[in-house]
């Protein structure tokens, strides 16, 4: 059970790192779901989401993969949002979540 609890908290660590400056003006939040070998980011956007918003998602994927090559596939959904901040699914745990006025 430790050796699994630390494997998550290394997971959430690289997370949060290789998403710093990765995140467009436009993500509302950031989710992820790891079910080993496969990482699946979810992200919300305000308005459409644009090439810029998956180009710094992906940057933020290959960083994660280049320090964790027991990653071997990857997903990333991304879609406008409408909804109210509690509807938003956690999957298993925010990387990122804007403050919204």
């Amino acid at each position: 059970y430790p050796q699994i609890k630390m494997k998550t908290l290394d997971l959430k660590l690289a997370l949060f790192n290789s998403f710093i400056g990765n995140i467009t003006k436009n993500i509302i939040s950031i989710t992820y779901e790891y079910a080993d070998p496969r990482i699946t980011i979810h992200a919300t956007t305000e308005l459409a989401p644009s090439d810029e918003d998956y180009e710094g998602i992906d940057i933020a994927i290959t960083e994660l993969m280049s320090s964790h090559p027991g990653i071997k596939q990857q997903n990333i959904n991304i879609e406008k949002f409408n909804g109210l901040i509690s509807e938003i699914p956690p999957y298993n745990g925010f990387i990122f979540l804007r403050k919204l006025y």
